[in-house]
């Protein structure tokens, strides 16, 4: 691993005359253009990597991140307008992210989960925490749930069940569905949320990549979706980067998160509330 950061650091970063020129060469067939812009942005998916090896307890290892997100790096030079006035780092950035995120939840279950199984399970959990925090988790029961989802009971008890939660039961025997109190006691919430944050971060950031330019410009500088960074950009900030005013930043941020909230829903994702 040593070594093979080492010889990274021996290659600089691309200035933006340089990247546009291997990319004209790369269009015409020049495949050793194609590898130096490879080798000259592996930086890049080192550094994403280590963010995801330092802040998450995964199965992989640093090493294997980086080869992930050395998939997400080729495929994103082979994707990327360099004549959209843009540099490939910022646009990489997001499909070495989602190539990363993609192993994470593959490998998170022995068994591949469908994800639309695994979004109704997160939506059945979103139900009972929002009933447990009103103290009308007593009331809920799986029937109810399911009438609020528009769902049969049997896809609430797969739903549940395919995550393992909510159950007694073993590699030879059929689950045996609990009541939903004692479901809730059994911590739904936390498996499911620990499992649905890849897909759930995937899916936002795909959707964000296709939102309008100056939409996706102000949600990805707002909410830093291309740096490591967890904090939030004020207006001012985003603003700048789209040459408007603070209102003017703050308007068209409120309408891609509007585009999200509803992209996300017919997805199956309930969970983001429109901005002031």
């Amino acid at each position: 691993m040593a070594r093979y950061i080492s010889d990274i650091v021996e290659h600089d970063l691309l200035t933006a005359e340089e990247e546009f020129f291997l990319f004209e060469k790369y269009k015409t067939g020049c495949r050793s253009a194609r590898d130096r812009l490879i080798i000259c942005n592996l930086k890049l998916v080192v550094k994403t990597a280590r963010s995801y090896s330092q802040r998450l307890c995964v199965s992989l290892n640093l090493l294997d991140l980086i080869n992930e997100g050395n998939i997400g790096l080729m495929k994103a030079i082979d994707k990327f307008d360099h004549t959209s006035g843009d540099r490939l780092s910022t646009y990489a950035t997001w499909w070495i992210k989602e190539s990363i995120e993609s192993s994470l939840f593959n490998v998170s279950r022995t068994v591949r989960i469908p994800v639309y199984k695994l979004r109704l399970a997160y939506r059945i959990s979103r139900i009972m925490r929002n009933k447990h925090e009103k103290k009308f988790i007593s009331l809920c029961t799986v029937q109810s749930i399911a009438d609020e989802l528009k769902v049969s009971i049997s896809d609430i008890h797969e739903a549940i069940y395919i995550v393992g939660i909510g159950f007694d039961s073993t590699a030879n025997a059929e689950p045996q569905p609990r009541s939903i109190k004692e479901m809730h006691s059994e911590s739904i919430v936390c498996p499911l949320d620990s499992l649905c944050k890849t897909e759930l971060e995937s899916d936002v950031r795909k959707l964000i990549e296709n939102l309008p330019e100056r939409e996706r410009i102000a949600v990805s500088t707002r909410f830093s979706v291309t740096s490591s960074s967890d904090s939030m950009v004020n207006f001012k900030d985003v603003g700048d980067e789209l040459g408007v005013c603070f209102e003017r930043a703050r308007q068209i941020n409120k309408l891609g998160i509007e585009r999200l909230r509803l992209r996300l829903r017919e997805r199956g994702w309930d969970l983001l509330t429109t901005e002031d």
